[in-house]
């Protein structure tokens, strides 16, 4: 379908929602999508649009997402949707032809892709492809809707039929499961499906499973049962769900063993291949998402290839807390409840305060929330770098008229973004901060991935003027020579050696070494989780520097 009179047609019965960050962007795709759809929807961030797709799941046709926004990006936001409703038409909008952001969308169904600057070419394009597609989900998602019957034998072999591997693809899978009917799903993933794709290209990707897709063919064992290729690298078995439990297990036992005994042969290299099983039995499209959790669960867990799924799941019941974390955040941000504690850092020779750390607290009703039970939570959501800002913000204006030095935590999400270290710097001049009074505290772990933006952000906060502190360090395996990437000003000793100096010789032992290795690079040293005051005689008489801990002081709201 190639007419534009036609396309329309089509499209003017369906409801698109469109997500930009760019206020520009939005107003352009909103002009250009009234001329095609029914109904425009549009969010300008990741989160917003997500909010909109969950009230309005039922009407939504197709969703066209920008790939780069703040607080949750158009990858996450994809991966998302199609958590809610896997047969969602999605359209992923690019500035860059990059190859990650390629994979990532390959990898969760995003089903097209479009590089800026949107034309309505290139938006006919991708509708001309995509409304057989969406008609045939909207007759299937009528119950009284005619499954079998079609004019155009094509289309069905189109619509029900993987290009790639041949085998029945997603549409036909919801179709059996849009039954009544009991299932058992088997859910066999590719294990590190897109080094292959990042190495060798799609071309021999595809090769590879195509291949995968004969092998598992050859292990269906009766008429009753059926095989898919869900996406990408996943496959499902659905068998009928009278058979034993130990069937199903040696069936799955099987497939891996089949996989890692054959060899993939392409044109550019011979391939050895494993899987990872997650099983789900029941009725309805459910068994799909059960099965990609327990294939997670089984990931997890390490000791077995494939998991069956229990509603006891730990992985569900964290998925719960997350999104109960993300409705509070959202509440939270709305509400400016997230506010800075300080604690006191001494010097170890005068005992006199010679600086304070910053440490993120939430104001929940009537109690405090330290950040262990909200940071992992807002990183899930990409929502690390906007609650840093507002913490250096409210750090910053608090410190405006006061001479103590200050450190803030900041994450490797945060530094990820060039956008954040820009607004440190706006941040300062705005409220007139001296650089060389700020501190930001890095994480040992940030260094051991050596990401060129994130080493090359420490080092413009650093070429500004202000100081770095490696946290937490010596608790993990971090290579010496990493050091040798940026400028560290100070080395916090991390806890689990001061408080456990007294009775451990090897503590002892560590925390010397570290001492002398801050020594060598020229920068001082912080004692973390100082609690008693042998504790603190203890790490004076090792040349600590500086101490902080509850019995130097707690963390306050004021100083």
């Amino acid at each position: 379908m190639n007419n534009i009179e036609d396309i329309t047609t089509c499209t003017k019965q369906f409801t698109v929602l469109c997500v930009d960050d760019e206020e520009k962007s939005r107003i352009q795709l909103e002009d250009l999508f009234s001329m095609f759809f029914k109904e425009v929807y549009i969010a300008s961030n990741g989160l917003e649009a997500l909010d909109i797709y969950t009230k309005n799941k039922n009407k939504i046709d197709i969703v066209f997402t920008d790939i780069s926004m703040p607080q949750m990006d158009g990858i996450d936001l994809s991966e998302n949707i199609k958590t809610i409703d896997p047969l969602q038409y999605v359209v992923t909008i690019s500035a860059h032809q990059e190859l990650d952001f390629y994979n990532k969308a390959i990898n969760i169904g995003v089903n097209g892709m479009i590089i800026k600057p949107i034309t309505s070419q290139k938006v006919l394009n991708i509708l001309s492809k995509a409304i057989k597609t969406i008609s045939h989900i909207k007759a299937i998602n009528n119950p009284t809707a005619d499954f079998t019957h079609t004019d155009n034998s094509d289309f069905v072999s189109e619509i029900y039929k993987d290009t790639i591997t041949g085998l029945d693809n997603k549409i036909k899978l919801d179709m059996y499961l849009n039954t009544k009917q009991e299932y058992t799903a088997i859910l066999v993933n590719i294990d590190n499906f897109d080094l292959i794709n990042c190495k060798y290209g799609y071309t021999t990707g595809d090769q590879v499973l195509k291949q995968v897709g004969k092998f598992l063919s050859s292990l269906v064992q009766d008429d009753t049962d059926k095989l898919f290729r869900v996406v990408s690298d996943e496959f499902l078995f659905l068998v009928s769900n009278d058979k034993e439990k130990s069937a199903i297990e040696n069936f799955s036992k099987n497939i891996i063993s089949t996989l890692e005994y054959i060899k993939i042969q392409t044109p550019i290299d011979e391939f050895h291949i494993s899987c990872t099983i997650g099983i789900s039995s029941g009725i309805g499209l459910d068994i799909i998402r059960e099965a990609h959790i327990a294939l997670k669960e089984a990931r997890e867990i390490g000791k077995h290839k494939y998991y069956f799924f229990s509603n006891n799941s730990q992985l569900i019941q964290k998925r719960q807390n997350s999104l109960k974390w993300l409705s509070k955040i959202k509440k939270i941000l709305k509400e400016d409840c997230l506010i800075p504690y300080y604690q006191p850092i001494i010097d170890n020779k005068n005992k006199q305060i010679v600086m304070y750390e910053s440490l993120a607290r939430i104001l929940e009703l009537n109690r405090v929330v330290k950040p262990y039970y909200f940071l992992e939570n807002a990183k899930l959501f990409n929502l690390t770098p906007h609650l840093g800002k507002i913490i250096v913000s409210k750090v910053f204006e608090y410190f405006k008229d006061k001479e103590d030095p200050i450190s803030i935590n900041i994450t490797q999400d945060d530094l990820m973004s060039d956008s954040f270290v820009e607004y440190i710097e706006e941040s300062a001049n705005r409220y007139n901060i001296d650089p060389s009074k700020v501190i930001f505290e890095i994480f040992e772990n940030i260094t051991i991935n050596k990401d060129k933006t994130v080493i090359k952000n420490i080092n413009k906060l650093h070429h500004y003027g202000f100081k770095i502190a490696l946290d937490d360090f010596g608790t993990n395996e971090m290579s010496i020579l990493n050091l040798h990437t940026i400028h560290i000003d100070f080395i916090k000793i991390d806890a689990t050696f001061i408080e456990t100096i007294l009775e451990n010789e090897q503590s002892e032992k560590i925390v010397n070494s570290i001492i002398k290795l801050a020594s060598n690079i020229g920068a001082k040293t912080i004692a973390e989780s100082v609690s008693s005051e042998e504790i603190f005689k203890a790490v004076q008489e090792l040349g600590i520097d500086y101490s902080q801990g509850y019995y130097i002081g707690k963390p306050k709201e004021f100083i």
